[in-house]
């Protein structure tokens, strides 16, 4: 349950910046994060300390995986893996659970999950890394429904100089 008051916050991220391509100038299947992106998963995991995150989820792709790593390992939490084709079975698990939850994901999948747990969403260009949107769910006596949901912050940049 998240925390004395009833109010679960999600935090909600498409990965950070990736390898566009090799020196060859093909694209990885599955690539990792440039070093720009590991800066950025570091920036997240000290945004969300003060936040009690509770549980982690990440797609089964390298830069996902890589973009969770020190927000789980500064909190000593694994990074489960969720499949993004499946929204609504994640949605549910969010709101039956009802703990902080941290969700990494991709540009063409965050939006909808952002707009499936009652918040309001940009569309994600290729290029956008580095947005966080974090929802708050006040949830009523009963617990199974939210009485109230708001988008605390639609649009935080994450830079690194």
């Amino acid at each position: 349950m998240a925390g004395a008051q009833n109010v679960q916050t999600i935090v909600l991220s498409r990965h950070f910046e990736k390898v566009d391509a090799d020196t060859d100038g093909k694209a990885f299947a599955d690539p990792a994060l440039t070093a720009r992106g590991q800066q950025q998963a570091l920036a997240l995991a000290s945004l969300l300390e003060p936040l009690s995150i509770e549980r982690i989820f990440s797609t089964d792709y390298l830069r996902t995986r890589q973009s969770a790593a020190p927000t789980a390992k500064s909190l000593g939490l694994p990074v489960e893996i969720y499949d993004p084709r499946q929204p609504e079975s994640l949605v549910e698990q969010l709101r039956t659970d009802q703990q902080n939850s941290l969700i990494l994901g991709h540009s063409n999948t965050i939006p909808a999950l952002v707009e499936k747990l009652g918040g309001s969403a940009m569309l994600l260009a290729e290029k956008d890394y580095g947005v966080v949107f974090i929802i708050k769910i006040d949830w009523d006596v009963s617990g199974d429904t939210p009485s109230k949901t708001s988008v605390v912050s639609s649009l935080e940049q994450l830079t690194v100089d």
